[in-house]
């Protein structure tokens, strides 16, 4: 199992509030949204079908990037 937030390597771990203040830290969260975005859409196209319900985490995810 791993540890996302224990790890002696910097960039193997999840850090919240990085730079000191939560509010600086958006964009990175943002783009982190956005990332998580595009790899489920990657999925999705490579598949051989899908569900409408299967998208709905794409729309969140997406929508939660611009939020931020």
């Amino acid at each position: 199992m791993h540890h996302f937030f224990e790890s002696n390597r910097p960039h193997e771990n999840v850090v919240f509030n990085f730079r000191g203040r939560a509010i600086n830290d958006l964009s990175a969260f943002a783009a982190g949204y956005h990332e998580a975005g595009k790899t489920l859409v990657s999925k999705m196209e490579s598949a051989a079908g899908y569900r409408d319900y299967e998208g709905y985490p794409i729309l969140f995810l997406y929508r939660h990037a611009l939020e931020l």
